[in-house]
């Protein structure tokens, strides 16, 4: 589960917290239902999204700057799978305090482009922990 006391700091208006925090609740709702349970003894579940020019604006392609309550939005799908792959990572600092600090990076992109591909997984010694 991504950790979420980072919306007061990211998200300082009320108002707009508010409908953060409700939008937020229909996501999980609506993954919870679209998405099998985990379970380590049943199911391993793989994703992999290509987050176009994630990171820092004008490092690649620039496509403009993402709202920070998108990185809340992104964290939540995320959490719900055991391994991902995301490509077109420009860097990740800034979602890591959101989803926890478990990436690799390589140095060198994976992508067909050059572009940074990310991994994260859970840990099989603890698979209900957030990623």
């Amino acid at each position: 589960m991504p950790y979420y006391f980072h919306l007061r700091n990211k998200i300082r208006d009320k108002k707009e917290r508010g409908r953060v925090i409700e939008n937020l609740q229909k996501l999980s709702k609506q993954l919870d239902s679209d998405i099998p349970d985990k379970d380590a003894d049943q199911n391993l579940l793989v994703a992999t999204w290509n987050i176009r020019d994630f990171g820092k604006v004008g490092t690649r392609r620039g496509f403009g700057k993402r709202e920070p309550e998108t990185l809340f939005y992104i964290a939540e799908v995320l959490s719900r799978f055991d391994f991902i792959a995301i490509q077109e990572i420009n860097e990740l600092e800034e979602f890591e305090d959101i989803i926890g600090r478990h990436f690799r990076q390589p140095e060198e992109g994976l992508g067909y482009d050059g572009s940074p591909v990310a991994q994260m997984w859970r840990s099989i010694a603890n698979p209900d922990s957030p990623l």
